[in-house]
């Protein structure tokens, strides 16, 4: 067993097809067939069933699927940190759509103030996708908010706060408000964030608890398309005030607390429990926990 067979039974988990896994490998299909042979009489269990020509993984096979998803990156972190020894610090850090667009590029642009060997690869996604990526090793660290992933792979760690608001668009029919009401959702639509979305977690969460019933719902997967459609009176959004305040300052839109009620959540650094942290990660990791 070695680091290719372990790199091509993953590529076969993923694809559950041995011709796209020969060609993404640049191996022949029978090369591939048979490594996958090598490794079953090895561990002495069957990988993959083989039904009307389509594969399956067995229980087996998903078991095995995670201890070598482990393997790899923990692979790839050695070699990348050997590597690093010769060349200036990347850390590839995911940030959710709130985290990455409004709260990620401040805190890189002041760590490489302070350590300017120091290169940033930052990707923003949805909260699922962060989670995904830092389980697969795409990302050595990811800021995310929103319900924290039960998975015993992931170490999380309590970052600043984060407010959301009841936000409107700038026009005589709010003006005069104060706060919102749960009443007042009942005229209203309103405009949410897709599954997958950390602030989507929050806010259903919060909806459910305030029993918060809404004329209509839309959704839509980025914040710049809610904050227009709010603006130009679509309806009206629950979101993070990161988001909202050059819109506030500019008097395009209005944002108000629920009557009561403080919404609210952390944003969450995490890791996978098997990452190598170099000094430079840990860090970066202390700049994170200060926040702004």
């Amino acid at each position: 067993m070695n680091y290719r067979k372990l790199k091509i039974f993953y590529s076969v988990s993923e694809t559950l097809n041995m011709t796209k896994s020969s060609k993404k490998m640049y191996i022949s299909q029978s090369a591939v067939s048979q490594i996958i042979k090598e490794l079953e009489e090895e561990l002495g269990v069957v990988l993959f069933e083989r039904i009307y020509k389509r594969l399956y993984l067995t229980e087996e096979g998903m078991l095995f699927k995670e201890y070598t998803r482990r393997i790899l990156n923990m692979w790839d972190d050695m070699n990348e940190h050997m590597q690093s020894k010769k060349k200036n610090i990347l850390i590839k850090v995911g940030g959710s759509t709130i985290s990455g667009i409004y709260l990620l590029p401040y805190l890189c642009k002041n760590f490489s103030t302070i350590y300017n060997n120091v290169n940033f690869n930052i990707q923003i996604d949805n909260t699922t996708k962060i989670i995904k990526k830092v389980l697969e090793n795409e990302i050595d660290i990811g800021i995310i908010d929103g319900i924290m992933p039960n998975n015993n792979e992931i170490i999380s760690i309590e970052m600043q706060k984060d407010y959301l608001k009841v936000v409107t668009p700038n026009i005589e029919k709010f003006k005069n408000k104060e706060e919102f009401t749960i009443e007042d959702f009942k005229n209203e639509s309103m405009i949410l964030r897709e599954e997958g979305s950390g602030t989507r977690q929050t806010v259903d969460e919060y909806i459910e608890k305030l029993n918060i019933k809404a004329a209509n719902k839309m959704v839509i997967g980025n914040n710049e398309a809610i904050k227009k459609m709010v603006e130009i009176g679509l309806g009206i959004t629950i979101i993070s005030t990161l988001a909202i305040e050059n819109e506030i300052l500019e008097e395009k839109l209005l944002a108000f607390n629920i009557a009561g009620t403080e919404i609210s959540r952390h944003f969450h650094i995490i890791i996978h429990k098997d990452k190598y942290i170099s000094s430079m990660l840990n860090n970066f990791i202390d700049l994170l926990k200060r926040g702004f």
